[in-house]
């Protein structure tokens, strides 16, 4: 089933929770102080493929 999943996404794998993470972290700190309202999939291309 694993390896039916990632075949599906662009990127060929799928992601772990550190990049749900490191997304969270990004946009909580000074780096996105201008972002507001922005939708940010992270799902490694999975939704426009």
């Amino acid at each position: 089933m694993r390896a039916d999943l990632d075949a599906q996404h662009p990127a060929g794998r799928m992601g772990d929770p550190e990049k749900v993470a490191r997304a969270a972290v990004f946009l909580a700190g000074d780096g996105a102080s201008f972002i507001n309202g922005a939708y940010v999939p992270v799902d490694g291309g999975f939704l426009t493929w």
